[in-house]
């Protein structure tokens, strides 16, 4: 009947935790008031941590009881915490990560300034390096020059949001009164031959540096019809001083929300 006894407690432990205590109770138990006492020693010890082997201070060691496919065993609490999963963020999920034009926002269309196609009165006086384009150092006498250059616009996600304004970013350097930049944006209608400037940059707008620089315009009211139109940037760098190193590298056209 003991024996029975013993089993029925560890059946009824395991949901309530204290399979270890009843296991220990049912070695140390037989019947007797003084085994009753050993038994519930010997439950109390069963409860504690056993040291393992190789082990300096178990008292700092505890076991997990885990129900897997063959069955209860006991491991290492430790065993246990390095098996856990570890949640790690996805590229872009970051607080710190930041995108250049905000998430969900469709890519602008851009140029670099050696892309240009060069007007033929002008092919003498141009010079790309790398993606800027500036006009060539004077042989000789310095003369004033003005270098002409279009850069074809296609229809990308960016140009097409239905936005009611646009934005035109300017890499460019001009150092002073002797350089200039200018950069226009154009449509020219297919059915009709129209043609009109839908937005201008002019260099002159902002503060000289003999390094190069990023500005930005915004124009209101300005849309792209690629169904009905073609469009292009007119671009006019000027050199009117000796001294003069106007360059254009890089522009890009995005649309956006536009605040007169």
């Amino acid at each position: 009947m003991s024996s029975l006894k013993s089993r029925l407690s560890i059946v009824s432990c395991v949901a309530s935790g204290c399979l270890l205590i009843a296991l220990g109770a049912a070695s140390a138990y037989d019947g007797s008031p003084r085994s009753r006492s050993a038994s519930r020693d010997a439950g109390s010890e069963v409860g504690k941590s056993a040291p393992m082997q190789g082990q300096e201070n178990p008292e700092e060691d505890e076991l997990t009881l885990e129900l897997g496919e063959e069955g209860l065993t006991l491991v290492p609490a430790e065993t246990k915490e390095s098996s856990e999963s570890v949640e790690v963020a996805e590229p872009g999920e970051g607080e710190g990560d930041v995108e250049l034009f905000g998430a969900g926002t469709a890519m602008p269309w851009t140029t670099v300034g050696s892309a240009g196609i060069v007007d033929e009165a002008d092919l003498g006086i141009v010079e790309f390096s790398e993606a800027h384009a500036m006009i060539k150092a004077p042989q000789g006498l310095f003369a004033p020059a003005n270098l002409d250059l279009r850069y074809n616009i296609v229809s990308v996600d960016g140009l097409v949001q239905g936005l009611p304004g646009f934005r035109m970013t300017v890499r460019y350097r001009d150092n002073g009164a002797g350089a200039r930049v200018i950069v226009r944006l154009k449509e020219h209608n297919y059915f009709t031959g129209a043609q009109a400037t839908l937005m201008t940059f002019d260099s002159d707008a902002f503060g000289a540096n003999a390094a190069i620089q990023t500005r930005q315009i915004d124009g209101c009211n300005v849309s792209f019809d690629f169904n009905n139109k073609a469009y292009f940037l007119d671009v006019t760098i000027q050199k009117t001083l000796t001294y003069g190193t106007p360059l254009l590298s890089a522009v890009a056209l995005r649309a956006q929300i536009c605040i007169p």
